[in-house]
């Protein structure tokens, strides 16, 4: 399996699951006349929307339509046009957050209403705009490359391993008997353990992964292990 850090064009849709994101975007809002007011209470408004919050996703939208909950962890003003009321404000969020929606509540606190104008993917997951960001015109002239010169060195700097997403979570290294077992579904069970990272709490994501590193699984840390001859 492999991952890519995509530069999505506006316009476009690209849906991936990721644990943290960040958008800067452009607000929209509809009053006239009070753009002053706009300015001195936007930044604060903004703070306002911050923690947990409800929202119902947007009549166009991937998922169903039903309330739900969604942490958005740090908003920021970045700039703010009066004359054109337009805002471009920063947002680290969870995973599923709408940010029309969120844009439509800036714009019910300001009592003018707004919308979304424009958004950017800054960071998703441990990758930002500035690692290895690639266009899918690189992956066309890479593959172009591969299929008529047989040359995979601009393919491979396009296309990163799946594990490159991996590298922030604590590890556990399972023997080469137990891998296919485990890809099969069957449980992590003790004598299948080669080693693990120190320092792996309770409930804690960690990846699971072969002796030469190639991810299996993903699992959590269900209980606590009071006598342990494992290797570390």
């Amino acid at each position: 399996m492999t991952s890519q850090n995509y530069d999505e064009p506006c316009g476009f849709s690209f849906m991936e699951v990721v644990v943290v994101a960040g958008y800067p975007k452009v607000l929209l809002l509809h009053g006239t006349g009070v753009s002053c007011y706009f300015f001195c209470i936007y930044p604060q408004a903004i703070e306002t929307l911050t923690g947990a919050l409800f929202q119902r996703p947007p009549l166009i939208a991937a998922v169903k339509r039903q309330l739900r909950v969604r942490t958005i962890y740090e908003s920021k003003l970045v700039e703010y046009d009066p004359e054109r009321r337009l805002g471009i404000f920063w947002v680290s969020c969870e995973a599923g957050t709408y940010i029309r929606t969120l844009c439509v509540h800036l714009g019910l606190l300001l009592g003018v209403g707004g919308q979304m104008q424009e958004l950017r993917r800054v960071r998703s997951g441990i990758l930002g705009e500035k690692d290895n960001m690639v266009t899918m015109h690189d992956v066309l002239d890479a593959q172009w490359q591969y299929d008529n010169n047989k040359d995979d060195n601009y393919l491979r700097r396009v296309i990163l391993p799946l594990e490159k997403l991996l590298t922030s979570h604590k590890r556990l290294v399972m023997k080469d008997s137990a891998v296919n077992a485990i890809c099969y579904g069957a449980k992590i069970m003790l004598p299948g353990v080669l080693r693990y990272e120190d320092g792996i709490e309770l409930n804690q994501e960690i990846v699971v992964i072969t002796t030469k590193g190639e991810a299996i699984c993903l699992g959590k840390k269900l209980y606590v292990l009071v006598h342990s001859k494992l290797q570390k």
